[in-house]
């Protein structure tokens, strides 16, 4: 995977912690991400995690879009992080 990802000019970067927030801060930060676009899950502790790293993450000025897992992942409303040319699926 690794060496199909660098013949597209791209990389695979893997993440564990204990707090998904800090973790995602951190990988946006080394990046230089504007945005984030996942999936939910539907247990009420991960509801919980997801709108805390929705709200921190907007908060720190990143494009946040949470996708309904049943359907592709879209830019909702037409809106887009800056320099977004296309939608992400």
């Amino acid at each position: 995977l690794k060496a199909d990802l660098a013949a597209l000019g791209t990389t695979l970067v893997l993440r564990r912690g204990p707090a998904s927030l800090p973790a995602l801060r951190q990988l946006a930060s080394e990046t230089g991400a504007g945005a984030l676009l996942f999936n939910h899950l539907y247990d009420p502790i991960s509801l919980v995690r997801d709108d805390e790293v929705k709200a921190g993450l907007a908060a720190d000025g990143l494009f946040v879009q949470v996708c309904d897992e049943r359907e592709r992942c879209v830019w909702g409303g037409g809106a887009r992080p800056p320099g977004a040319a296309a939608p992400l699926f």
